[in-house]
């Protein structure tokens, strides 16, 4: 049928490209495995290596149709998966921004990306069943692929509905900040009066994460288009690691610095504010007035999101 042939190439093409091309944003990539599921370490780096080489290799063998049903029934579990992982963390009102796309650039949100696995599964069962009409794999069982794949789609279609509508318009309202952001405002080393602050805890894995360094430029970038005294406002903690000492620690911040000609000042964070306020990954907070927490994001956020925060900051300046 050409209708499968399409499919067939256009999902080998995808997961070729999109496979190839996380291959230079490696540790980015790695990173966003660690955003959906708890790994580290060696496990980490072989699920990464793993999942690379098997978009790679699946990609290939659908375009030259090769074990097209064995890797296009793998690709339906690997599609179920990511769908639930990524359906797990939209409902957590996670600002979760997908990789998946590798150096093209291409980032979507949590919802954009559900719809879009949605889409390539619907066409990946398709595949499956009917990539070779010769095949003896499903005979006497063929009659119900029509089933199968039509009560996939209802499904689909019922789950991108609450995809569409905003979660917490069916699950309720985001739950409150666990986080002892308090302990964080009390140890700020200037206040100006009335004005709000921005304060940046930073994990140092994230200087390697290029979503996360995006926004940190992004941010920087905007605040120091203003007057030198709304930057004075603007506060920004290192995580203290264990493996460097603190000499060597500021000495590869400030290199960090240098080599993305960053503005603004960075500082260890000596007192271990990041743990001992239950920060698990690097986050921008906005307090306003005598410290109230106005709001909270964690990186990779998005230009979106971003810009969000830092107008909310700018607004009491006049700008």
């Amino acid at each position: 049928m050409l209708i499968i042939s399409l499919f067939r190439l256009v999902i080998g093409v995808i997961f070729l490209v999109t496979g190839i091309s996380k291959i230079p944003i490696f540790d980015a990539f790695a990173y966003s495995i660690t955003e959906l599921v708890p790994l580290s370490g060696t496990v980490l780096t072989v699920t990464a290596v793993t999942a690379i080489a098997f978009e790679i290799v699946v990609g290939a063998a659908l375009i030259f149709n090769k074990w097209t049903q064995l890797f296009s029934g793998l690709l339906s579990l690997m599609l179920i998966t990511f769908i639930v992982m990524l359906s797990a963390a939209l409902f957590r009102y996670e600002s979760y921004i997908c990789t998946c796309f590798g150096v093209l650039g291409l980032e979507l949100p949590v919802k954009e990306q559900i719809l879009v696995d949605i889409v390539l599964l619907i066409m990946t069962l398709f595949v499956f069943f009917y990539s070779h009409t010769e095949s003896k794999l499903f005979s006497g069982g063929r009659q119900y692929a029509v089933k199968i794949i039509a009560s996939v789609i209802v499904i689909s279609i019922i789950w991108s509905g609450l995809i569409i509508v905003k979660p917490r318009m069916i699950f309720g309202e985001r739950p409150e900040i666990t986080i002892d952001s308090q302990l964080v405002f009390h140890e700020l080393p200037n206040r100006n009066g009335y004005n709000p602050q921005l304060v940046f805890m930073v994990d140092m894995a994230d200087f390697l994460c290029p979503d996360c360094v995006a926004d940190f430029l992004g941010i920087a970038e905007r605040i120091t288009e203003k007057p030198q005294e709304i930057s004075e406002n603007v506060f920004i903690f290192v995580k203290r690691v264990d493996f460097m000492g603190s000499d060597e620690q500021h000495e590869y911040v400030e290199e960090w610095r240098a080599e993305h000609n960053y503005p603004l000042p960075m500082h260890i964070d000596l007192n271990d504010l990041f743990s001992q306020a239950g920060f698990d990954k690097s986050t921008v907070l906005l307090y306003r007035g005598l410290g109230s927490l106005e709001d909270i994001e964690t990186f990779p956020m998005g230009s979106r999101r971003r810009n969000e925060i830092v107008d909310r900051f700018l607004r009491p300046f006049g700008n």
